[in-house]
């Protein structure tokens, strides 16, 4: 920086013609004046830029990148939403919020966090996180199906699959493992296709988290699924990969309940061939079969409580008598009604989701005979 010279004005002196003793007082004082003042100058310019680069920052993770940085400094609960209320188009909103009143709800969702979220998360993961329950099972056997039914208690929801837990931690869950692409994917991806809507700063900010609980935590507070009327809806996460590693996935997500769909081997190994029909081989299939089943039946001896089997063959026969029993293992109230897909696709049309169809016998017979059929 530049320094003005001492001027003369700037000497106390004693006389018009000061002797040699006051000129060196004086050159003494003037010169310590010189050293002070630019020091006072400085601190305040320091000042000033840090706060300009401080407020670029924020300005930059909060606008262009659609992050919340509340939750970096601040404590768990203190998280607030990320998603701006929607608009009220065509009064779609208002219809939703009819609709909802018509289901039987989950419990209230935690709408305030603990403190310290993963140190609770030991004691109580499933209000820790938001998580209320897992569904997996083998690729193509009715996971879809079963999550999108349950999905339509008033207060649960989703996108079209989570993954969340195939992580070893929040910081692992990208693509470049084998084991997590497309679940990374899927969390960028529009909620017009049923995913999760969040912006790749938002997606980086979860991978950020301390633990899997506050990854779901953040997951619910960002992605616009969760907007009004869905802001207090916990989360269901559909997975079938986790049928893979299931004692992990448990692990992972402590006292967690998980629904498992189920088809009888050769019709599980049809679903797959119609599905795949040029890239595996049959004895990958079967063997993938296998050890799918081995690990569940692992996982039941560990967690016996915590998992409950949906044979989706009886599932067709009497579907009402199988989701009493997917309901009341998860302490909910079964409605009929909920077949209809009403309450579900009303949530979706309040966030720009495209609906899905009523399940129907019809329907579910019609698709077995397809599958038989090839």
């Amino acid at each position: 920086f530049c320094v003005t010279p001492v001027s003369p004005m700037h000497v106390v002196t004693r006389s018009t013609m000061p002797n040699s003793s006051d000129k060196a007082r004086a050159e003494t004082t003037g010169a310590r004046r010189f050293r002070q003042r630019p020091m006072r100058h400085l601190s305040r310019e320091i000042a000033v830029v840090v706060l300009f680069v401080l407020a670029g920052v924020v300005y930059t993770l909060v606008v262009i990148h659609g992050i919340s940085p509340g939750c970096c400094w601040c404590s768990s609960s203190d998280m607030g939403p990320t998603v701006e209320p929607a608009e009220d188009k065509d009064g779609v909103l208002e219809r939703a919020s009819q609709l909802l009143k018509r289901g039987s709800p989950a419990p209230p969702y935690p709408i305030s966090f603990p403190e310290d979220m993963c140190k609770e998360a030991q004691k109580n993961f499933r209000n820790a996180s938001g998580l209320f329950a897992i569904v997996t099972g083998l690729e193509h056997s009715g996971t879809t199906l079963m999550s999108e039914i349950i999905m339509n208690v008033p207060n649960l929801y989703s996108g079209f699959e989570g993954g969340f837990l195939i992580a070893v931690s929040p910081s692992l869950f990208v693509g470049t493992d084998t084991g997590i692409s497309p679940f990374d994917e899927f969390m960028v991806m529009p909620v017009a296709e049923h995913h999760w809507g969040l912006t790749e700063g938002q997606f980086d900010w979860i991978r950020r988290s301390k633990c899997h609980a506050e990854m779901y935590a953040q997951l619910q507070r960002m992605s616009p699924l969760f907007q009004r009327p869905n802001h207090e809806n916990w989360i269901i996460d559909k997975t079938p990969r986790y049928i893979r590693l299931l004692r992990a996935i448990m692990e992972r997500a402590p006292g967690v309940p998980v629904i498992v769909t189920k088809k009888p081997t050769e019709d599980q190994y049809k679903s797959f061939r119609k599905h795949n029909p040029d890239n595996d081989p049959e004895e990958e299939l079967r063997s993938h079969i296998e050890r799918s089943e081995k690990e569940l039946e692992a996982a039941k001896l560990i967690y016996p409580d915590l998992i409950h089997e949906v044979d989706m063959t009886e599932f067709v026969k009497d579907p009402d008598a199988a989701m009493i029993g997917v309901f009341d293992f998860l302490g909910l109230k079964w409605l009929p009604e909920y077949f209809d897909m009403e309450i579900f696709n009303a949530k979706g049309a309040a966030v720009g989701r495209p609906p899905v169809v009523p399940f129907t016998r019809k329907m579910f017979f019609q698709h077995r005979a397809n599958e038989s059929s090839t």
